[in-house]
C-alpha cells in the first residue's frame, strides 16, 4: 500500500453470537481498501470457509503463532470480534476496534488502554445473557444487538483511534519487542537457510 497503512480483521470468534455477520465484515473491508488499507484477515483452520467469504489483500489462516503476533504488532489498526485475539492486540498496544453485542468493553477489556469497544443503541446491548436486560431464546442464534452496529461507525472509530493512538505516540514496550522479534527472527531463519544452503 502506498500508504502504508494495514488492517488487521479477526471476524470470526469461539461464539458464534459474538460474531458480526460476513456482510457487515466485507463492507468493513471494502471501505478500508478503498481508503487505502493493506487487510489481512486471520484466523485459525476451522474459520477458512467464513474467512473466505470476506474479501482482504491476503488471508492468514493457520499460520505459526510468532508471525500473527508480528503482523498484529505491526498493524495500524485491528478490528475484530469479542474474542482472543482482540485481547492480544490489546497486550501488544495495538489500536483496536472491538464490536460488541451481548458483553461490554468496560467488563471484558478494560485493562487494555488501546481497545476501544462499539455496542448499539438497543437497550438489550451488553445484556450478559440475562433476561431481566432483554436477552430470549431467539438471541441463541443471532445477536440482533451486535448485527445492527454499522460498518461506517465502525471503520470511523479505527480511523480516529489509531491517529490518536500515533498522534500521542502510545506504543508499548510488548508491541516493539514483538514486532522486533518477528523481524529479528526472519532474519535469523534467512541467514541459517544461506548457510546450510
Amino acid at each position: 500500500s502506498k500508504t502504508g497503512k494495514l488492517a488487521v480483521l479477526v471476524p470470526t470468534s469461539v461464539w458464534s453470537v459474538r460474531s458480526w455477520s460476513a456482510d457487515r465484515w466485507t463492507d468493513l473491508s471494502n471501505l478500508l481498501t478503498d481508503s487505502g488499507y493493506v487487510v489481512v484477515t486471520i484466523g485459525s483452520g476451522r474459520d477458512r470457509e467464513s474467512l473466505e467469504k470476506i474479501p482482504s489483500s491476503q488471508l492468514y489462516w493457520n499460520r505459526p503463532a510468532a508471525e500473527v503476533l508480528e503482523l498484529i504488532g505491526r498493524a495500524t489498526v485491528l478490528y475484530g470480534n469479542d474474542s482472543g485475539m482482540a485481547h492480544i492486540a490489546g497486550l501488544l498496544g495495538t489500536p483496536t476496534v472491538v464490536v460488541l453485542g451481548p458483553t461490554t468493553k468496560d467488563f471484558v477489556f478494560d485493562c487494555s488502554e488501546s481497545v476501544v469497544g462499539i455496542g448499539s443503541d438497543m437497550s438489550c446491548s451488553g445484556c450478559y445473557w440475562q433476561r431481566d436486560k432483554g436477552w430470549d431464546e431467539r438471541c441463541v442464534k443471532i445477536c440482533e444487538s451486535l448485527q445492527s452496529i454499522q460498518p461506517e461507525t465502525v471503520f470511523l472509530l479505527g480511523e480516529s483511534h489509531a491517529h490518536e493512538k500515533q498522534t500521542h505516540g502510545q506504543d508499548s514496550g510488548l508491541r516493539r519487542e514483538a514486532t522486533g522479534a518477528g523481524v529479528r527472527g526472519g532474519r535469523r531463519r534467512a541467514k541459517a537457510k544461506e548457510t546450510n544452503g
